[in-house]
């Protein structure tokens, strides 16, 4: 079987099974099991890229030798950059400066340094939740920010800030997760549900906070658009790369037969 023909299904399967681990990646998020993390979201596509190249070498496919050396210098790129979050798997959320954060959402309660990937503050996408917030000392002319994590970056999602010219060490409220969510839809077009590791700062005169926490809009596995897509497009790819290579092992043989 000639390099070039390797070459160009190598290339072909590898990018299959790059967004096939993306797909995959996001139907375990969008079902709350892990968050799109470092680990994950890099993690799953150079695993499956690496399954990629195996299959295509056990299908009797030589590709160039420059061509395999690209592939596994992405395929090594990709798992040494997932690796790298290999130590936040087993952290818990958390809260520096001094400050404290509780929620109830009526299904669940906890802190911020209570939850965990494994371990999220469960909520209800059609509920509501209440929140307690107090820092160790008044913070003046402050500005706040909210994130979300996604792949090992900071996806600024709200900000804003306040005078607090009443000198306040504390703050509470209740919302309508509904409402913020179908918000999000509209405007992201993305169904908000699954898991995700949620963080922010408040910072100004008098002092500063930062931390972060894992959140669980619950859906349900396979629940919702997203999910369903990411599956279907994970399975028709999987499919797709095995039809790749077993044609590969049945042209060789069919080789073979003809010499014999």
């Amino acid at each position: 079987m000639n390099e070039s023909s390797g070459s160009g299904r190598l290339v072909v399967v590898t990018i299959l099974a790059v967004v096939a681990g993306v797909a995959l990646a996001i139907v375990i998020q969008q079902a709350g099991v892990w968050p799109l993390d470092r680990l994950m979201l890099f993690g799953l596509p150079g695993l499956m890229a690496l399954i990629g190249l195996g299959l295509v070498k056990a299908g009797g496919f030589r590709p160039r030798k420059v061509v395999t050396v690209i592939v596994l210098v992405i395929v090594i790129a990709l798992l040494a950059f997932a690796g790298t979050g290999l130590a936040a798997a087993g952290q818990q959320g958390q809260l520096n400066g001094g400050c404290t954060v509780t929620a109830d959402s009526g299904i669940d309660s906890t802190s911020v340094t209570d939850t965990s990937r494994s371990n999220p503050f469960d909520v209800d996408p059609d509920g509501g939740i209440t929140w307690q917030a107090s820092s160790p000392a008044p913070i003046k002319n402050h500005m706040w920010e909210i994130w979300v994590d996604v792949g090992g970056f900071q996806v600024v999602v709200a900000n804003g800030g306040d005078p607090n010219e009443g000198e306040s060490t504390s703050n509470a409220g209740s919302e309508d997760v509904g409402t913020y969510k179908e918000f999000l839809e509209e405007r992201t077009g993305v169904e908000i549900v699954g898991i995700y590791q949620v963080g922010g700062f408040i910072r100004g005169d008098g002092g500063a906070c930062d931390g972060f926490g894992f959140v669980r809009v619950q859906g349900g596995f396979l629940q919702g658009p997203i999910a369903l897509a990411a599956a279907i497009i994970f399975v028709v790819l999987v499919v797709i790369i095995i039809v790749i290579t077993m044609k590969g092992r049945r042209e060789r043989t069919e080789v073979r037969r003809i010499e014999v």
